[in-house]
């Protein structure tokens, strides 16, 4: 992977971070793209080239942490979600 590469996954991984954390903050109706730009110092187009939508970024991030829960993660080196597993899918879930 090449320097412009990295940076475009370092700051996609950015942006889910801030997402996930305003979602469980405010929930997913609560947070706007705004808010995630805010939180991130990103712009719009860049969290847009990223993510097709809010949606698209929720999507993303469930589909993080199922590849976390069937091992797929573990085996491909993804660090485990920071947060406790009983806990933020169903806050998420809760919100929508």
């Amino acid at each position: 992977m090449n320097k412009k590469q990295q940076q475009s996954e370092e700051t996609k991984r950015r942006i889910a971070e801030a997402a996930k954390a305003l979602f469980m903050q405010k929930g997913y109706r609560s947070t706007s793209i705004e808010n995630i730009v805010e939180a991130t110092g990103s712009s719009k187009g860049n969290i847009y080239y990223h993510f097709k939508s809010k949606e698209g970024l929720f999507l993303h991030l469930i589909e993080e942490w199922n590849g976390w829960r069937s091992g797929t993660a573990r085996s491909i080196n993804l660090p485990r979600p920071p947060i406790s597993c009983s806990g933020w899918q169903s806050n998420w879930y809760g919100t929508i």
